[in-house]
């Protein structure tokens, strides 16, 4: 149940942090993300284009997802998912609504609201087999707009550096 006075921003698994944990780059970034739930004036990108103000269940979502999608985050790459000795394997939405414990339909919204904003690009690739299209999971990357809104693109050029030479 959503309370506007008191928010549930925090995902079902919340971002490793310590010794076995993920960068500080991306847990602060999830701090910093939270704020905008009190001040949804302060990133015009991810107003509704009628100048009404995002309602308050639907910014909790959005927070909900974004910390979801950075505890997920490579990088090296900016893409949302799992680094495998076979390759790379991109998160799939069923895996999001899981770990965020929101609904399907709102982590949907949620990340239209990220791609719209120009933080999250999506890409859906289709390999032709037998002479019939199949598409493949789709591939989620953060983008640099989403960590210089959150004034953290130094830091994220920094710990990239760091991530590669590992």
């Amino acid at each position: 149940v959503h309370v506007p006075d008191k928010p549930n921003l925090y995902s079902c698994q919340k971002i490793r942090t310590g010794k076995d944990g993920l960068p500080r780059l991306l847990s602060l970034a999830a701090e910093k993300s939270k704020a905008w739930y009190s001040n949804p004036q302060n990133c015009p990108a991810m107003q509704n284009p009628n100048a009404r103000q995002i309602r308050s269940e639907r910014r909790e979502a959005i927070i909900i997802v974004i910390e979801t999608l950075l505890s997920h985050l490579d990088l090296n790459t900016l893409h949302i998912g799992w680094a495998r000795d076979s390759g790379f394997i991109d998160i799939n939405m069923k895996t999001i609504v899981k770990k965020s414990g929101l609904n399907q339909r709102r982590c949907e919204r949620a990340i239209f609201v990220l791609k719209t904003a120009g933080f999250l690009k999506i890409t859906q690739p289709r390999l032709k087999r037998y002479g019939r299209y199949v598409t493949l999971r789709a591939v989620r990357i953060m983008t640099y707009a989403f960590f210089e809104w959150l004034g953290l693109s130094k830091i994220l050029i920094r710990e990239k550096t760091k991530a590669i030479a590992r």
